[in-house]
């Protein structure tokens, strides 16, 4: 025989991406994150235990595929393991002692990790034994130590635990419950052990029993701390827990419970559900009596549901509601209700319906500004509305000693887009992106990632780093499906960036057409300022897609609307400068009057950013369209000045392309000056690594 030396080698388990690639292989449907991230917790990534459980619970119907994509109605911790780990398990466990098999039976009703003290009294073992037979259990390879000072023990794997405690009849189930929960309130109350969320469990498990009752404060003590650590789905768990528990107190502890679980629900994305537990809490508080708590709790949850993307008739009610209850009155309770009222001027033209928004309630904000907290003031700044540069840097200021997050990562957002669609300054904006993006993965809000990576794509679209771009895109678009349908948002990663990577880099027109007239039935065109830069968007689709009476239509109806509006009116800048895109495409000269005029207008104005940070290419292309090369090779040169700052190489190039385009339909004269030109945009492109991709979406 061969003989050679033997080596132990410790195999980690996958990490989050490799379970959703290991999971989906060959370019299958990838599992949602969440989905994967229970999985993967529940087996801490051992592929064994990941395929066993995963065909289990696609066998069992709890995970199903439908749609092209996976999705599941159940947590993975409710369901049980599949037989065959059960079986395994078993008989490892059938070879241990008759006190190990205890001590494991005890453990695996706990919901954590766990303290050799903790088995102690349930079990009726002696400290001393106990601790033998914990050493025999981590011998077995059923135990693993995760903390040594003080000791602290676990399961080598979930799915172990699972396996074991699937062999409890429901009535040995719920008394071992009860005996745990009675044993550790004892040890917290010693000050030994710190188990609020371990109580909250036990005594929710031992529900039947009576005496129930005594686990709400824990119930709503391990609530308190999933929230203050943003585990917000944590948070939702424990609040449900303290609501059941809490079916025998009094009205106004029940209430109370409610509203907490509502607006955890809500910043959860569970919208139904928030709905619903908002419904009963209000019912319950006015039987109560106690209306400033009604009013309070209307505003909260109206202000989560809006933000989150909930159906207008999903919170106006709400809304409504709260300001009959303080009518004739102007105190703060009154401003963060009236600040959730949308306040826009209807302007037809043809086929678009546009809101132009007019501003929050001076009396409102002046309300809010003066009496509210931080997460007053962070609300009182609307995207919407116009700020200077200065304005845009005094916010920021003022969130670097603000202390709430939610509040901080608003003043993020606000602020990048500022900075993007106002100023034109797509460097700084990205900065001020990655700190919003940090944030929002360290607090859990979906809403503020999909914001980050949203934005920080149209910046690299503007630097020309499409792949990047496209990234942030799909990282965005996947998040985006956990916010309601109404949410702008959906907007943003389905119709405004797509399009937009589609201009540069070339793409099939058709399937972006055919979003944009889906986003047009889900959203409506009075919803909200996007009915404005939508119908642009549609615009430039038609016309790259070879509909040009359709698209001549819709710039004609922009056209109108951009010329009642003011240059400062949310996004117009944005929606202008893919107007003109489109009028250069098509080198439709009367409506290229018109949009020189806008472009004039909106620049003299002081708005000279937009989707690509200046109008000022655009200026030169529709003094081009009208025949005046003087004015347009004017416009040219400052927006290489603009560009050449600000790094912005896709705009960068056009610039050149588009004037070299102009020359070379001037005459014989211009054609050499046309042909120097085309030939630096190809050289500027390779030379920079941009190549092909970027030319495949010039126009002219």
């Amino acid at each position: 025989m061969r003989e050679t030396d033997l080596s132990a080698l410790q195999l980690r388990g996958f990490s989050l991406e490799e379970t959703q690639d290991y999971l989906a292989p060959n370019g299958q449907p990838r599992l949602p994150q969440a989905l994967t991230g229970a999985l993967r917790d529940e087996t801490r990534g051992n592929p064994f235990y990941l395929t066993a459980l995963f065909r289990h619970l696609v066998e069992e119907g709890q995970i199903a595929h439908q749609d092209g994509r996976w999705f599941s109605d159940h947590s993975v911790t409710e369901l049980g393991a599949p037989a065959g780990v059960r079986q395994v398990i078993g008989r490892r466990v059938a070879r241990l002692s008759s006190e190990a098999r205890t001590v494991v039976t005890f453990a695996a009703a706990l919901a954590g990790t766990f303290s050799s003290a903790q088995l102690v009294a349930p079990t009726g073992l002696t400290e001393h034994v106990t601790w033998t037979v914990v050493d025999e259990i981590l011998r077995a390879g059923l135990f693993r130590v995760v903390g040594e000072r003080p000791a602290r023990y676990d399961f080598a794997h979930a799915i172990v635990r699972r396996a074991v405690y699937d062999q409890l009849g429901p009535e040995r189930r719920v008394a071992l419950h009860r005996r745990l929960a009675e044993v550790l309130e004892a040890l917290a109350a010693t000050g030994v052990e710190e188990v609020s969320a371990e109580l909250a469990g036990q005594y929710h498990a031992s529900a039947a029993l009576p005496g129930a009752e005594a686990g709400l404060r824990h119930a709503l003590a391990a609530a308190e701390q999933a929230r203050l650590a943003a585990a917000v789905e944590r948070t939702v768990a424990f609040l449900r827990m303290a609501c059941d528990l809490a079916s025998t107190s009094p009205t106004s502890v029940r209430a109370d419970v409610l509203r907490r679980l509502a607006l955890a629900e809500a910043e959860a994305l569970m919208m139904v559900d928030a709905s619903a537990t908002a419904a009963e809490a209000l019912v319950l508080s006015e039987t109560v009596g106690d209306t400033e708590v009604v009013v309070a709790s209307l505003a909260r949850i109206g202000c989560l549901f809006k933000e989150t993307g909930v159906a207008e008739s999903g919170w106006r009610p709400l809304v409504d509601r709260g300001l009959s209850l303080v009518a004739g009155r102007r105190d703060l309770a009154w401003a963060r209700l009236a600040l959730l009222l949308d306040r826009y001027d209807v302007v037809n033209a043809g086929t678009i319906r546009a809101r132009l928004w007019r501003g929050h309630d001076p009396q409102a904000v002046a309300v809010i500004r003066a009496l509210g907290d931080e997460d007053d003031a962070a609300t009182s700044f609307e995207p919407f509305e116009w700020r200077s540069r200065a304005q845009t840097e005094e916010l920021l200021s003022r969130a670097r000693h603000w202390r709430q997050p939610a509040s901080v990562m608003r003043a993020l957002d606000v602020a990048a887009r500022d900075l993007i669609y106002r100023h034109g300054d797509v460097a700084t904006a990205s900065l001020r992106l990655a700190e919003l993006l940090q944030l929002a993965e360290h607090h859990g809000s979906v809403s503020a990632q999909v914001e980050a990576n949203a934005q920080l794509a149209q910046c690299q679209i503007n630097l020309g780093t499409f792949a990047e771009a496209e990234a942030r895109l799909s990282q965005a678009s996947e998040l985006v499906l956990r916010l309601g349908a109404e949410h702008r948002l959906h907007f943003v990663t389905q119709i405004a960036l797509p399009t937009l990577l589609a201009y540069w880099r070339g793409a099939e027109w058709a399937p972006l057409v055919s979003a944009t007239a889906h986003m047009w039935r889900q959203l409506g065109a009075t919803t909200g300022p996007l009915s404005t830069p939508l119908a642009a968007f549609e615009a430039l689709q038609h016309t790259f897609a070879g509909d040009s009476v359709r698209a001549h239509a819709l710039l004609a109806d922009l056209a109108s609307i951009l010329e009642h509006g003011e240059p400062t009116a949310y996004i117009h800048n944005a929606s202008l400068w893919l107007g003109c895109a489109a009028v250069w495409e098509l080198r439709a000269v009367d409506l290229a009057v018109r949009y020189r005029e806008l472009t004039v207008r909106f620049i003299q104005a002081g708005v000279n950013a937009g989707p690509a940070c200046s109008l000022q290419p655009m200026a030169g292309c529709m003094a081009a369209a009208l025949g005046d090369t003087h004015a347009a090779r004017t416009h040219f040169e400052l927006a290489r000045g603009e560009l050449d700052v600000t790094g912005q190489l896709p705009m960068r190039v056009m610039v050149d392309y588009d004037e070299a385009f102009m020359l070379a339909s001037a005459g014989a004269a211009k054609r050499q000056r046309a042909a120097g030109l085309a030939a630096a945009v190809v050289v500027n492109l390779l030379g920079r690594g941009a190549g092909e991709p970027i030319l495949c979406g010039l126009g002219g």
